[in-house]
């Protein structure tokens, strides 16, 4: 072939793919409303839009690793993990496969992936309008009502890890909802920035706070007389209410609640002295009944139920859809206290921090640090929240970098973790405050 010919060749696919860029460059993508802008513009290929990795998924709200040796973008977003390789058909999201119209490309210097795939992943829907190359992709906190039910999840902000009371406090959006310490465990709220604090509800010994759709849900322990008695109330249950503290609802009767959680329109909820078996329950009241037998410590995310089947020590770790079915054994001798968080399970047996990759469950365990204690709450991957043996006192530890950092110079009673916030009860005198970790400021009230 003479060199002419080829120099032809070349020029005519490089008109053609300019022309296609330009077609392309013609395509508008808006988020909630807003245009969103790109350095490279979006390309159609099979009829699937690619656009510049770091620009989709740092505006969905992702944080992200590169690794250029592997060609490998990891993306993390609250308890979602997305790991993608650069020109494989599949990604995975917290460890499951998840197939691609097409592979992600690397085109002119630029990394360029499936919108639809990171946005789907991240919770958004995607919305394509033909006639106006129009793509409107919608938060997953601003879908409709019918939509984020079939979707939200709730992983109690305080759990396993953390010998303190389950659900005292929940963030939602721009508010913080949380149980009085010293005002019998009344339920009030506040904004994030310490301001509008306002009780909402008279029921006391509240507990198990879940926020979901303009709702609280939450449970109520209380012991009537002396403790060591043990009477309770007969007004122990579950209840629901509006968040301004209307249109209080009871849904289960003399019932106390060990454990709560809420996907979609179930509550899974054990008893406070049937702490094996687990129940379930529709958000409006209907359908109480008996979920699983012989589940102990367990904990949903998305819609998988991760749990122990024995409580001696050391134990076995399970996990299976809430339908029931895909059971499995994952690990064997591990402790009762974890937490999973996105494909990690992370857990304690008061001396070390553990980790285990739940996709990898053949894999020797990773020791993280030596904490040298049992109250500690895994906020991230990255950071620890931790009660010393020794001293009390509140810490937190950069897993990263292994630092180490005192929050505050007092003991404490017991303390919740939600977002960046500490709720705080300190041991003498007793006081009750809250600490934003990452700046370790007290939060006043006004």
């Amino acid at each position: 072939m003479s060199r002419k010919v080829v120099a032809l060749l070349l020029l005519i696919m490089f008109v053609v793919s300019s022309n296609a860029y330009a077609a392309d460059s013609k395509i508008a993508v808006y988020l909630d409303g807003n245009e969103l802008t790109f350095d490279t513009p979006p390309i159609i290929t099979d009829g699937t839009t690619l656009v510049p990795l770091r620009k989709i998924f740092e505006t969905l709200g992702s944080q992200i690793q590169w690794d250029n040796t592997t060609r490998t973008v990891t993306a993390t977003k609250g308890d979602i993990l997305i790991t993608y390789k650069i020109g494989e058909k599949n990604g995975y999201k917290n460890g499951k496969s998840v197939t691609l119209e097409v592979p992600g490309v690397i085109s002119n210097g630029s990394t360029l992936v499936p919108l639809r795939f990171v946005s789907e992943a991240l919770g958004a829907l995607v919305a394509w309008n033909g006639e106006t190359k129009r793509i409107d992709i919608t938060h997953h906190e601003n879908v409709t009502a019918e939509v984020k039910a079939t979707e939200t999840s709730y992983i109690p902000s305080i759990n396993r890890l953390n010998g303190s009371q389950v659900g005292s406090v929940y963030v939602d959006g721009n508010w913080i909802y949380y149980t009085h310490p010293m005002d019998e465990r009344k339920i009030y709220k506040m904004k994030l920035d310490g301001s509008m604090n306002t009780k909402i509800g008279d029921k006391v010994s509240t507990n198990h706070l879940i926020v979901d759709k303009d709702w609280i849900y939450f449970s109520t322990f209380e012991v009537i007389g002396h403790p060591r008695d043990f009477n309770l109330s007969p007004e122990n249950g579950v209840y629901k209410m509006k968040t301004d503290g209307s249109g209080l609802q009871k849904l289960l009767s003399g019932t106390s609640i060990g454990a709560m959680s809420l996907t979609g329109e179930t509550i899974y909820y054990t008893k406070q002295f049937d702490t094996s078996n687990v129940n379930m329950v529709k958000t409006d009241g209907t359908g109480n009944q008996l979920a699983y037998k012989n589940v102990w410590n367990y904990q949903v995310v998305g819609d998988t139920l991760y749990y122990n089947q024995e409580s001696r020590l050391p134990v076995d770790f399970y996990e299976m859809k809430l339908d029931g079915t895909n059971k499995r054994k994952l690990m064997r001798n591990i402790s009762p206290r974890y937490q999973v968080i996105n494909n990690s399970l992370f857990y304690t047996d008061g001396s070390y921090l553990m980790e285990r990759l739940i996709n990898e469950p053949e894999k020797e365990p990773t020791k993280i640090i030596e904490l040298n204690t049992y109250n500690l709450v895994v906020v991230d991957e990255h950071t620890v929240i931790f009660q010393k043996k020794n001293d009390n006192k509140l810490y937190k530890v950069d897993l990263i970098s292994k630092n180490v950092t005192l929050l505050h110079e007092s003991a404490v009673q017991s303390f919740d973790v939600a977002g960046d916030f500490i709720k705080v009860t300190f041991a003498n005198p007793i006081t009750f405050s809250w600490i934003n970790w990452k700046t370790k400021d007290i939060v006043e009230f006004r």
